[in-house]
């Protein structure tokens, strides 16, 4: 059902930099049904379950094309 609210409300897209629950920003570079991959400024890539996406506050990074 988390899954079904990410992609209906269209939160983020792939290519994003986003926030969640106020940690670090990262790069969204997968979606799925399941889960939400993202990529830090380490470079280390964490899937996210898609459950925990939609309880978490999500802050969009991205306006017009630009990370700020």
């Amino acid at each position: 059902l988390g899954s079904a609210a990410i992609f209906a409300e269209r939160r983020f897209k792939v290519g994003d930099v986003v926030r969640l629950g106020g940690g670090e920003p990262a790069s969204v570079v997968g979606l799925t049904w399941r889960s939400t991959t993202l990529k830090n400024s380490s470079g280390l890539e964490l899937s996210v379950p898609n459950r925990s996406v939609t309880e978490a506050s999500v802050e969009n990074l991205t306006r017009g094309g630009e990370a700020y």
